[in-house]
């Protein structure tokens, strides 16, 4: 998986799980009918 490769590489990049996480869960856990 595309995360699991970046954060294996965390201390090149500083991106850590967490910060993944606090990238991607936004975008996939978002509700279907939001409209902004």
């Amino acid at each position: 998986m595309f995360g699991s490769q970046v954060a294996d590489h965390s201390e090149e990049n500083r991106m850590t799980v967490e910060n993944l996480a606090s990238v991607f869960a936004p975008n996939i856990l978002r509700q279907a009918d939001y409209d902004p």
